[in-house]
C-alpha cells in the first residue's frame, strides 16, 4: 500500500510540475531519460531472474503460462467489449446511430515500427540480464540475499524514474479534459471492458491453474505495462510470477498489433481497441488508429491512460 501512495504521489507530483514548471520544449529529453530508465529496469529484472534458480528451472513453464495468459486476457476483454458496445448501442464501427461517418483516419506506421524496435531492445536486454544474472552474479556476489536486495533497490529508483515521465506526460496532454467531454460517457465503456473481462480470466487461471488468485489477478491486471508491473510482483517476493508477469504483458503488446486488424474487420472496432490494454496509448495506438476510425483512436487513448493509471492502483493492492 506504501508503495501504491509513492507511485501515485510521483505522478502527480509531475503531472502538476509538467505545465507550471517543467517545461513542453524538454518533452524529447524527458522521454530519453525515461527510456534509459526502463532499459536499465529491464536489465536489472532480467538479471534479478537470472540469479533465481527457481525460475530458471521453471523458464519452460513459465513461457507457455505467459502465453496462455495472453490469450485468456484477449478473449476477456473482447467479449466485456463486445456486451459494453451493445448495452451503450454501438454499431460496429464503434459509433452510435446518429453518428454521421466519414472516412477511417489512417494511423502512422513508422511508430508502429519503431514500437516493435523497442520491444525487441527489451527482449534483449532481458535475456541479457538473464544470462549475467544467472552466469555472472554468482561468481561475483556472495551472498545472494544481498544481490537481491541491492536490486529491488535499484529497480524501485527506476520505477520512480518511470512514473515521473508518465505523470509528466499526462500533464502535456492539455486537452485530454476536452476530448472525454466530446466522446461522453462513452469514453468508460472501453476501460471497463478491458478491465472487467482482464479481471475475470485472471480470477478464473488463478481459481483453476497453477498460479495462487492473487499472483493471477496481479499478472493479468499489468494489462501490458510490462516495465511496471513485473517490477511490482517481483519487489513483492513472487519471482516466478513476476517473470511469468513480464512475458504476458510483451505478449500482450506485441500480439495487439498483429491481431487488432483481424478483430477490428470480422468482430469490431471498439473490440480491437480492447486488446492491447494499458499500451493502447503509446505503442498500440498506431494500429488502432489505422484500422477503426478517429472516434475509437481517441477512446484507444483515454482507455490506456485509465488502464496505465488503474495498474498503479490494483497490481500493488492485490500483490501486498
Amino acid at each position: 500500500m506504501l508503495s501504491m501512495l509513492k507511485y501515485m504521489a510521483i505522478m502527480a507530483v509531475f503531472y502538476i510540475l509538467s505545465d507550471k514548471v517543467i517545461k513542453a520544449d524538454l518533452a524529447k529529453p524527458m522521454q530519453t531519460f525515461s527510456d534509459m530508465a526502463l532499459y536499465s529496469l529491464v536489465f536489472i529484472m532480467g538479471m534479478r531472474i537470472g540469479a533465481n534458480e527457481e525460475v530458471i528451472s521453471k523458464l519452460g513453464s513459465v513461457g507457455l503460462q505467459a502465453l496462455a495468459t495472453t490469450f485468456l486476457a484477449f478473449f476477456g476483454s473482447v467479449f466485456m467489449a463486445f456486451l459494453v458496445r451493445t448495452f451503450m448501442m454501438l454499431d460496429r464501427h464503434g459509433l452510435g446511430k446518429k453518428h454521421i461517418r466519414t472516412e477511417r483516419e489512417t494511423g502512422n506506421e513508422e511508430n508502429g515500427a519503431n514500437g516493435l524496435k523497442s520491444t525487441a531492445i527489451i527482449f534483449s536486454l532481458v535475456a541479457l540480464g538473464m544470462l549475467a544474472g544467472h552466469f555472472i552474479v554468482p561468481e561475483m556476489i556472495v551472498e545472494p540475499d544481498e544481490f537481491q536486495e541491492d536490486a529491488g533497490t535499484m529497480i524501485d529508483i527506476c520505477l520512480c524514474i518511470l512514473l515521473a515521465g508518465v505523470g509528466y506526460g499526462l500533464g502535456i496532454e492539455g486537452n485530454i479534459l476536452g476530448k472525454i467531454r466530446s466522446i461522453g460517457f462513452r469514453v468508460l465503456g472501453l476501460p471497463i471492458a478491458i478491465m472487467s473481462g482482464t479481471a475475470i480470466m485472471g480470477l478464473a487461471y488463478g481459481v483453476y491453474g497453477p498460479l495462487t488468485v492473487r499472483e493471477s489477478l496481479a499478472i493479468f491486471m499489468g494489462m501490458g505495462w510490462y516495465g511496471l508491473a513485473p517490477a511490482i510482483i517481483l519487489n513483492a517476493g513472487h519471482a516466478t510470477a513476476s517473470a511469468i508477469s513480464f512475458l504476458h504483458n510483451i505478449f500482450r503488446e506485441v500480439l495487439s498489433m498483429l491481431i487488432i486488424p483481424i478483430v477490428a474487420q470480422k468482430i469490431g472496432y471498439f473490440e480491437a481497441a480492447s486488446l492491447p490494454g494499458s499500451t493502447g496509448m503509446d505503442c498500440c495506438l498506431p494500429s488502432v488508429k489505422k484500422y477503426t476510425n478517429g472516434e475509437v483512436a481517441i477512446m484507444s487513448l483515454i482507455s490506456g491512460i485509465v488502464c496505465s493509471m488503474a495498474v498503479t492502483v490494483l497490481v500493488p493492492v492485490i500483490i501486498d
